[in-house]
């Protein structure tokens, strides 16, 4: 089949979301699906694909001369959009796809005419109602006016929690659960830490007060005998000794720094945007590498097993449970977790098969 996937990610910048996209179009052409990537990049980009996978059929950016020398991200976001809303649809209609593929995004003026007369799956990695309302109000109010159009338009929902999927179940349309999958081809679980103190990592990103990088310095805090580095976000005014913030990091640098990691530590604080459930991409980047691992919420994959520390999903997780996270750093100091352990619970190769197969579903739906 011929598959558009449309998505905000920039394709000239290394990230997560990128990191997973191009192992499902690696995998969808393993399986002989022609993929074309529709970047409508929500960043100020220089309109490059150099980080894209080789695997995919076809790209198409477009960043109209009106926006392209804006600093202005608002401007440059919803300005380019709505201007170069009609090359972007000739782009789909040129290509004429079985599907389309679209990653979540809050909806803009014009986007239904992108995808009306075409099958459609939306992909769902949040509950963007909610995480909208921590947002700017301008972005609240696109979203309280556009969504439908999005909605209005898709023919199938794919959520990346069970929680995630039950909230589209009221459009009375196709919903399933797909969790996030990752590559294991080159990782490698064997290396292990040898450090005096105990290292713990968590990679964040600015403005997502749901990662709760706050809380992991107030780990640091508590647990003065092993060291804390925070990869993502600049930390002013640290007075800890055993608190690092490392700002950005590129793959390559934060890779290395996984070589010293005893233990991981995942999403902190989902309650503050109202969540219970998630699958994040670093969690699992973590458990590719055979970290051990330190969450607060309920995965998907990783329910029951011994090498992930649940926490309550709570305001006051840390500071209540520093006798369990003493204990379960000391229990896997040290240690790695095997491959075998980890590749059943989150290799992409069957969850990919097994969206190809929702495609399919669709697509024989609506003929």
């Amino acid at each position: 089949m011929k598959i558009i996937y449309i998505t905000e990610v920039n394709l000239d910048i290394p990230s997560g979301v990128l990191f997973k996209m191009n192992a499902q179009i690696d995998e969808w052409k393993k399986c002989g699906h022609d993929v074309y990537v529709v970047s409508i990049p929500c960043q100020i980009t220089t309109g490059g694909k150099e980080c894209l996978t080789k695997s995919a059929a076809g790209a198409f950016i477009f960043i109209h001369p009106f926006v392209r020398t804006t600093k202005n991200i608002a401007l440059f976001n919803l300005g380019n959009k709505i201007l170069s809303a009609g090359r972007y649809k000739n782009y789909i209609q040129s290509i004429n796809p079985d599907i389309i593929y679209l990653r979540e995004m809050i909806a803009y003026p014009g986007v239904g005419r992108l995808l009306n007369k075409h099958k459609v799956i939306i992909e769902n990695n949040t509950l963007l109602s909610e995480e909208v309302k921590m947002g700017s109000r301008s972005l609240l109010k696109m979203y309280q006016l556009f969504q439908h159009q999005i909605n209005d338009n898709v023919d199938g929902f794919i959520g990346v929690t069970n929680e995630i999927s039950s909230h589209y179940k009221h459009f009375k349309k196709p919903v399933t659960t797909i969790t996030n999958g990752i590559k294991l081809e080159h990782t490698n679980t064997t290396i292990t830490p040898s450090n005096v103190r105990a290292q713990l990592i968590l990679v964040g990103s600015p403005n997502m007060t749901w990662h709760g990088m706050d809380k992991f310095q107030r780990m640091a805090e508590l647990i003065p005998e092993a060291d804390f580095h925070l990869v993502g976000e600049d930390v002013p005014n640290n007075n800890l000794s055993n608190f690092f913030s490392h700002g950005y990091l590129e793959k390559d640098d934060l890779m290395q720094l996984y070589t010293k990691i005893d233990v991981a530590v995942g999403t902190l604080a989902l309650h503050r945007k109202k969540m219970y459930e998630a699958c994040p991409l670093k969690v699992r980047q973590y458990a590719s590498l055979g970290i051990p691992l330190i969450i607060a919420y309920n995965d998907t994959d990783f329910s029951g097993q011994n090498f992930v520390l649940q926490l309550p999903n709570a305001e006051d997780n840390i500071y209540n449970h520093v006798s369990e996270i003493k204990a379960f750093v000391r229990n896997w100091k040290g240690k790695r977790v095997s491959l075998s352990a980890i590749e059943p619970l989150i290799s992409s190769t069957a969850k990919e098969n097994q969206r190809l197969a929702f495609f399919t579903h669709i697509i024989n739906q609506r003929n």
